[in-house]
């Protein structure tokens, strides 16, 4: 989990498989706690991102997104791609198995 308060850009690189995507967006949430900000999202994420009362700009670069947005304004590009994902992490104890990846 990841707070926020403030304008923030999201240019991170992941050298996960495809097939680990749905899986990462899962365990993974963005907060944003501020008032009227954006949230540039430039590369491909996995994540649900909770931004009630700001601008969440998607897929400007990348394309690929994995998650869910709650925002008081999003914008996504075209071409995007966007699957749902919703947030539900694995809890500790358990021990999951990537298989082959």
């Amino acid at each position: 989990m990841m707070h926020i308060n403030g304008d923030f850009t999201w240019r991170a690189i992941t050298d996960h498989k495809a097939v680990e995507y749905p899986l990462i967006a899962q365990g993974f949430k963005l907060i944003q706690h501020a008032h009227g900000k954006r949230m540039y999202i430039d590369n491909m994420v996995a994540e649900s991102i909770i931004a009630p009362h700001s601008e969440v700009i998607l897929a400007q670069s990348r394309k690929l997104y994995y998650g869910k947005i709650y925002a008081e304004k999003i914008s996504v590009h075209q071409y995007a791609k966007l699957y749902h994902v919703d947030f539900n992490p694995i809890p500790n104890n358990l021990t999951v198995s990537m298989g082959n990846l």
